[in-house]
């Protein structure tokens, strides 16, 4: 009894010490990141973190100056969202183009990643929106549960771009210049104070509690399907001027200008998009994004009648005459542009459902306007 007593106190002692080492083995796999992913996002940029950080904690939220005057983009803050709609995705590009694009927060790059494309070439001209593509690009490829991704990068709560999260997607990341920003910027800021204080729009999507993005991506039916599309697809980011930057010739047969003609005078604008079509491939298409127009005024410009400005402006920030002037100006060089690219261009007009990206709108369309 005695000797079967010893053999089962042993035996129990071996069994701990089994337990006890395997407790640790799973404990030490816990600490260390999840395996990687491959990482089809490929960065070309310029700048140091430390340089980044200096500029995100210089940049301007207030974009309501007309930088017709000359204020430079490059100042601005970093957007975390786009309030365009990718709806063009779907009913112009084909999963077998190569597309160049303006970077931006990298929600149209995305969605056509998931549309099927698998060369998108990006370039922003503001240095800080790379460590934001970069960021969500992370999130994306390194967040397991669909819900702790909205929460991260779509959603209003406290949990939008928290800390925790955050400390997850840059455990899990390749190290780069992009990785070592956030993780100085998450150690000296709270999200609240990142989102507040160093994103253009944050403060108006906290006090409406609502962000409009109308993107495929962002569904939790697609999210799956977008993140499989990103390790199948690459994406190559500059930091340039998409207007100065070098390609081969005849290389894209779809180039992305967002609304980039907001930011140059009209004169400026038709010279640079003239300049694009030495890019483009045969029946090749450059794409514009108006935001807050109405596809009828492009019908009235046609027919040389003035649009329609009734129920136009939102009364809750066009409150005087300077702003309302402002805002008119806007369309009326839209118009001026159309006109002017109509006689160089087969231009199509696309109706799309607005994301309400020009406040002082409140327009229920925005408008994609495809130049062939």
């Amino acid at each position: 009894y005695i000797k079967n007593l010893k053999i089962v106190v042993i035996s129990l002692k071996i069994l701990s010490f089994i337990y006890d080492k395997i407790h640790k083995i799973r404990l030490l796999k816990l600490s260390f990141p999840v395996k990687r992913e491959k990482n089809m996002l490929k960065i070309n940029t310029t700048k140091t973190a430390m340089q980044m950080r200096n500029l995100f904690y210089n940049s301007k939220r207030n974009i309501t100056f007309d930088v017709r005057d000359g204020s430079p983009y490059t100042t601005i803050a970093p957007a975390w969202s786009s309030n365009e709609n990718g709806q063009y995705i779907r009913e112009i590009l084909r999963p077998t183009d190569t597309v160049l694009t303006v970077a931006g927060s990298l929600d149209n790059a995305i969605d056509m990643a998931l549309f099927g494309i698998k060369n998108i070439y990006a370039v922003d001209i503001n240095p800080l929106q790379l460590p934001i593509c970069w960021l969500k690009y992370q999130a994306m490829i390194n967040l397991d549960n669909y819900q702790e991704f909205y929460d991260f990068a779509i959603g209003t709560s406290t949990k939008a771009l928290s800390g925790i999260t955050a400390s997850k997607i840059l455990s899990r990341a390749e190290s780069s210049e992009e990785s070592v920003f956030w993780r100085k910027i998450f150690s000296e800021k709270s999200s609240i104070e990142i989102r507040l204080n160093y994103l253009l729009n944050e403060q108006y999507i906290l006090e409406n509690m609502e962000r409009k993005l109308l993107f495929k991506y962002i569904e939790r039916e697609y999210w799956p399907k977008a993140k499989q599309a990103l390790k199948e697809a690459v994406i190559y980011i500059t930091e340039n001027d998409i207007f100065k930057a070098d390609f081969p010739k005849e290389m894209f047969d779809v180039i992305y200008l967002s609304n980039l003609h907001n930011f140059t005078p009209l004169k400026e604008t038709i010279s640079n998009i003239m300049n694009m079509k030495q890019f483009l491939k045969p029946k090749g298409k450059i794409i514009l994004y108006l935001i807050g127009m109405k596809e009828q005024w492009f019908y009235s410009w046609d027919k040389i009648q003035r649009p329609d400005f009734s129920n136009v402006f939102n009364l809750d920030y066009v409150k005087d005459e300077e702003t309302r002037f402002v805002a008119k100006k806007q369309i009326l060089d839209t118009m001026m542009l159309y006109a002017e690219l109509k006689h160089r261009f087969k231009t199509l007009i696309i109706p799309v459902k607005t994301g309400g990206g020009y406040m002082f709108y409140n327009t229920p369309t925005d408008v994609v306007m495809v130049l062939q």
